[in-house]
């Protein structure tokens, strides 16, 4: 009698379990497609808003239960950067914008400053680091000590490279520190990874001399 009445309430359980998940799933399923101010609106889901409106309604909707392994960095509204737009989403955030997330008066590429008389001023010979925006010169001395641009153009000094809006490869003349990309062979079969701050690390796309004149493949390291 007692191994029946055993049965009998964990058979009991078992059903009630089953009904609560049910329960649980279609009221999940229900929320889908509902409006939302935050994550915290919706049950299992995440509060999904169109790409730059942050702070703006959104809609429940069900996280993406995997994502392919494909590098097209987008801002999170959480100010992290996720790998892709399905990353974010799994994570429950929606995006801000495309591309790596970049702090107040930081920058990748002059199109980050929002002030059209500034440029992105990063350090010599990292022209893929964070910069910062800083005023364009408004005029320069004219001494001649020349530099290589970020742009790969010749410059008769930094102030004038930072003038036309590019910060400095290197000092010399680009011939003196760039190879013609036939000069270093095939590309480096390597990808580009995320470096902490946002930027990419990994093949620059360059070919430059080193000091004893060879020609190589630059690779940027994250440090």
């Amino acid at each position: 009698m007692h191994t029946l009445m055993n049965n009998f309430l964990l058979y009991r359980q078992k059903i009630l379990a089953c009904l609560f998940c049910n329960v649980i799933f279609l009221l999940a399923l229900s929320q889908c497609s509902m409006v939302c101010t935050e994550n915290t609106d919706c049950l299992t889901s995440f509060c999904q808003k169109e790409p730059g409106d942050c702070t703006g309604d959104g809609i429940c909707s069900c996280r993406p239960e995997s994502c392919d392994d494909v590098y097209s960095p987008v801002c999170g509204c959480d100010g992290q950067t996720y790998a892709n737009e399905c990353s974010a989403y799994a994570a429950g955030i929606s995006i801000d914008y495309e591309g790596i997330c970049i702090p107040d008066n930081k920058c990748i590429t002059n199109d980050d400053c929002t002030d059209t008389l500034q440029y992105c001023t990063k350090g010599p010979g990292d022209c893929e680091a964070l910069g910062t925006c800083m005023p364009v010169p408004e005029a320069c001395i004219e001494i001649y000590e020349p530099v290589c641009g970020c742009d790969l153009q010749d410059y008769s000094n930094e102030c004038f490279a930072a003038a036309a809006g590019t910060s400095v490869l290197g000092s010399g003349t680009c011939d003196t520190i760039v190879c013609p990309v036939e000069d270093c062979g095939p590309p480096v079969p390597m990808p580009n990874y995320t470096c902490p701050d946002g930027t990419l690390g990994g093949p620059t796309g360059r070919c430059l001399k080193s000091e004893n004149g060879s020609c190589g493949w630059d690779i940027r390291s994250c440090e």
